[in-house]
């Protein structure tokens, strides 16, 4: 079953919600210090949501606070997950 992410981008507050179409499998390491806890594909996420062939530019964090946050997790069966503040 798939899964769902918010995604925040922290400089104006802005919130998309990703669709993953793998299963959670108790994914939170992935999200917070795995490949998902770098901005440069939590960037990749967050654009692809509104347009799925984003190609742009999407630089690794390098700055003092990270540019995009994962807020929570959503499980298919209503679940909801914390991952990062």
């Amino acid at each position: 079953m798939s899964y769902k992410v918010v995604i925040r981008r922290n400089s104006d507050g802005q919130k998309r919600v990703y669709i993953s179409n793998l299963e959670w499998d108790d994914s939170t390491f992935w999200w917070t210090e795995g490949n998902g806890g770098c901005d440069c594909n939590r960037k990749r996420f967050f654009e692809r949501v509104a347009d799925p062939d984003w190609a742009g530019e999407a630089p690794c964090w390098t700055g003092p606070e990270p540019e995009y946050s994962i807020l929570e997790a959503r499980l298919s069966d209503g679940t909801i997950i914390p991952l990062e503040d």
